[in-house]
């Protein structure tokens, strides 16, 4: 039971550790999108 345990934790932080490339590309995403929306504004 304590085995399972640890290996969930450890899914969890490297979950953690993955998330923050995720966001990083979706802001990057949306950034690329607003110049776009800027550029056709213009």
């Amino acid at each position: 039971m304590a085995i399972q345990k640890n290996i969930c934790n450890l899914q969890a932080k490297h979950q953690d550790k993955k998330k923050p490339l995720n966001v990083w590309l979706k802001v990057m995403k949306a950034q690329d999108r607003l110049k776009q929306h800027d550029m056709a504004v213009r």
